[in-house]
């Protein structure tokens, strides 16, 4: 194995050659071979940094491996450009087009070397052809995710009525339920509403309709089976927005409301309920503390039956330099890769708040007592019953209108119906995809389709 970084101090050298000087051949000087990371997310800083000396202590002073994470929070995709064009390139990396840095060789599959394994064989659970493979082949693992839920107002649904058996607190289960909560929970005179939509912000309809629309229809629109868009399954939740709008209970401004000022509002203690990512617990535990008793919810289902799994998007690991792993060796870039992203340290990330894991045994390793924010646990749960969504047909809209810009244009002003909506979107998206063949008719689609495809193998049972 090359080590490409030798680290030793003066004081180190001095002592050598003092010892030689004395006739001493005891003490001898080992190379220590650096593995740098970098990364985006300054929100991990801490708790990196903490990683980061626990393994410089510990299991990099034992193999003479010395890990550096370096934080590039402002950096552009240019700079990681230009690092790999000119050799400098970090050993673990955020990969911003996985696609073209595959194809530019500067990006090694952990797939292919047995040193990754305890990493592999956990988590090689997902081929996205895209966002984490190249051909059908893994680059980066699924090792976190990105979860969604509806946020509720416990104080305002007791002050309602709208409780359990046990008189706490209880959240729709339905769509149906949340329309209706979302009603009796508006109280004008008291500037209290039941729910409230961010419609300035960029992703309120994905957010907050394509993905919350997974627990009520088994996809978000797409039918493997057939290897083509229905989007007439989304009409439960696109229909229950609009009747909420209809009824008044949406809190007035829907269209000049971003997404920061809504969670603002929902923590101030007036609001019944608000749709919410899992990133949504730390605004409202740090950045907006609320001043309500809230907790967060699964996204209502279609029926008390129908409950489909809900959607889950997974968050990566980090690509690995295949120029350095073939300098420096599988062996000292696995052992820092492995530590990261071991049971333990991912267990400590979502004690910590930062991370919620995609495994959902990995929760239950984490110590209750340690886990501080409040809606973090309540995610957890909702890890154990959502999924990832199938993978759909690549479809080319391009030169159409965004389906939530046809949403908020058209029938959020009621110039078109619900219905109508969905079926131009279908039309749009389907002859994308026939689009999308005529310019890539190399690109092989199979994994898209799946003849066995039963949606009810995606309801909770």
């Amino acid at each position: 194995m090359k080590k490409i970084k030798k680290i030793a101090s003066i004081f180190t050298l001095m002592a050598i050659c003092a010892s030689f000087a004395a006739g001493c051949s005891e003490t001898e000087q080992s190379d220590v071979t650096e593995i740098v990371m970098w990364s985006k997310d300054s929100s991990a800083k801490a708790v990196m940094m903490e990683l980061m000396e626990e393994f410089n202590n510990t299991i990099g002073k034992e193999n003479n491996v010395k890990f550096e994470w370096v934080l590039k929070e402002n950096s552009s995709n240019t700079e990681f450009d230009v690092a790999m064009q000119n050799g400098e390139d970090p050993d673990l990396f955020p990969i911003p087009n996985i696609q073209k840095y595959v194809e530019q060789g500067y990006v090694a599959s952990p797939l292919d070397y047995p040193e990754f394994a305890p990493t592999v064989e956990k988590n090689n659970l997902l081929v996205n052809e895209g966002s984490n493979a190249v051909n059908g082949k893994p680059y980066v693992l699924p090792v976190s995710s990105q979860l969604f839920g509806l946020a509720y107002n416990k104080d305002m649904f007791k002050a309602a009525g709208i409780v359990d058996e046990n008189g706490e607190a209880k959240p729709p289960s339905t769509l149906e339920e949340m329309v209706e909560d979302a009603k009796i929970l508006t109280n004008e005179a008291e500037k209290e509403y039941g729910i409230i939509c961010p419609g300035k912000w960029s992703g309120w309809v994905d957010f907050e309709m394509m993905y919350t629309s997974v627990g009520s229809a088994p996809t978000m629109g797409y039918d493997p089976k057939t290897g083509l868009f229905d989007y007439s399954m989304l009409k439960p939740m696109f229909q229950a927005m609009i009747d909420m709008k209809n009824n008044g209970s949406i809190y007035p401004g829907t269209e000049g409301m971003d997404n920061d000022p809504a969670r603002a509002r929902f923590a101030e203690g007036n609001i019944g309920m608000k749709f919410a990512v899992s990133w949504d617990v730390g605004v409202w535990n740090d950045q907006f503390p609320a001043k309500c008793d809230w907790g967060i919810a699964p996204v209502p289902g279609l029926s008390e039956d129908t409950q489909y799994y809900r959607m889950l998007n997974p968050g990566w690991t980090v690509g690995i330099s295949k120029r350095n792993i073939e300098e420096k060796g599988a062996e000292a870039v696995a052992l820092v890769y492995n530590y990261l992203y071991s049971d333990e340290t991912l267990a400590r990330l979502y004690e910590e708040g930062m991370s919620m894991p995609f495994r959902s045994e990995i929760t239950e390793m984490a110590d209750p007592e340690k886990i501080d924010k409040k809606g973090w646990s309540d995610f957890a749960e909702i890890l154990k019953i959502s999924k990832q969504n199938p993978l759909s047909m690549f479809s080319d809209i391009s030169g159409e209108s965004t389906l939530a810009e046809d949403f908020v244009n058209k029938v959020w002003t009621g110039e078109i119906t619900v219905d109508q909506f969905l079926a131009e979107r279908t039309e749009i998206q389907n002859k994308g995809i026939e689009r999308y063949k005529e310019l890539h008719p190399d690109v092989d689609t199979s994994a898209r389709i799946d003849p066995d495809y039963d949606p009810d193998d995606r309801l909770i049972k």
